[in-house]
């Protein structure tokens, strides 16, 4: 849905222009992604009401920061832009989930370590190159483009953990490269 969010707010406030082309890879991209995930598994779905309301309220507030950072100078470095998002993430959760209740807890070296890797590799490295990309391209395509996430996710899950991936999962995969490809075609 952020996709979708990202391209209505780019329109209304950034003033981007609504091509069709987005419109489409956007819808194209998030039914890919539906695929990818096994939404369509009935056995998969128990929707919450709390849950769905989250789950809506995290694509508008995703989709507020791809067009908050959007509206930020170019020449503004993604780091730079990260500390910003950062310290604004941790003022909100600070009183909320002190991070010295498992900061003093005892942890074996393992979990300090898989910490570290996610810190680095799961958070600050896609979020800086995904801010470097806001600074290049419109917010549409960055968030359509990101959509690739789950696509990357389901080859990780296939190569390192031997999981199958079931022909719907494929044809998601494909519609989400086909929706980003979109993106690409010259009018």
């Amino acid at each position: 849905m952020t996709p979708l969010f990202v391209l209505a707010g780019g329109v209304l406030f950034l003033r981007e222009p609504l091509r069709r082309q987005d419109v489409l890879a956007a819808a194209v991209t998030i039914v890919g992604a539906v695929l990818l995930v096994r939404a369509y598994e009935p056995s998969g779905l128990r929707v919450s009401a709390v849950g769905l309301a989250l789950g809506i309220f995290n694509a508008i507030s995703f989709a507020f920061l791809n067009l908050w950072a959007k509206t930020l100078p170019a020449s503004l470095s993604p780091w730079t832009v990260l500390v910003y998002a950062f310290v604004a993430g941790t003022l909100f959760w600070l009183p909320i989930a002190p991070p010295w209740w498992v900061a003093l807890a005892p942890q074996p070296t393992s979990v300090w370590l898989g910490v570290g890797i996610v810190t680095v590799f799961g958070t600050l490295l896609p979020y800086a190159l995904y801010f470097a990309a806001l600074a290049r391209i419109s917010a549409t395509h960055v968030s359509v483009t990101s959509t690739l996430e789950p696509v990357v996710s389901g080859l990780v899950a296939f190569a390192v953990l031997g999981e199958t991936l079931a022909p719907p999962q494929l044809a998601g995969g494909a519609l989400v490269l086909a929706g980003i490809g979109l993106l690409h075609l010259r009018r």
